[in-house]
């Protein structure tokens, strides 16, 4: 799908942060619906968190997470999470031209560097980042919470 005006990208408002919910859950098919409109709202209170979205006329069709943070390596920096195109509009430049606004958030704000995480398996996604300028810098490595006995 092509619309004949140009793709907008802006950062979504606090109040409008819900406009993200049918988007995260092409991220998390498998997980409760309540459940993930519940962190998207509890997302919105943050006060290092906002979120950029791209617009085809009024409606979203791209989102992406920003967080600002501080870390004694980076530094004051972004990371990058939940980036989602809708799948009519993949492969149009969606992607980069919300990448390109939050690199010139990054240095119009100040901030060092942009990280991100991206899953091994998402051979496609990491093709793109490094199309972007990032590179393979360390391992994201996680603990899972269980109960004890299980």
């Amino acid at each position: 799908m092509e619309s004949n005006k140009a793709i907008q990208i802006r950062i979504i408002a606090q109040e409008d942060i819900m406009e993200i919910f049918p988007l995260t859950m092409l991220l998390n098919e498998n997980e409760d619906p309540k459940v993930i409109r519940e962190r998207v709202a509890e997302l919105s209170m943050q006060d290092n968190y906002f979120c950029v979205g791209a617009y085809d006329e009024d409606q979203i069709i791209a989102c992406c997470g920003v967080w600002k943070l501080i870390k004694v390596y980076a530094g004051h920096h972004l990371e990058v999470d939940n980036v989602v195109v809708s799948p009519e509009y993949r492969s149009q430049n969606v992607g980069e031209k919300m990448i390109d606004f939050i690199k010139d958030y990054m240095y119009q704000e100040g901030f060092n560097q942009i990280e991100l995480n991206a899953y091994i398996v998402n051979e496609s996604g990491i093709r793109f980042w490094e199309r972007q300028g990032f590179v393979k810098k360390g391992y994201h490595m996680i603990h899972f919470s269980t109960k004890k006995g299980q």
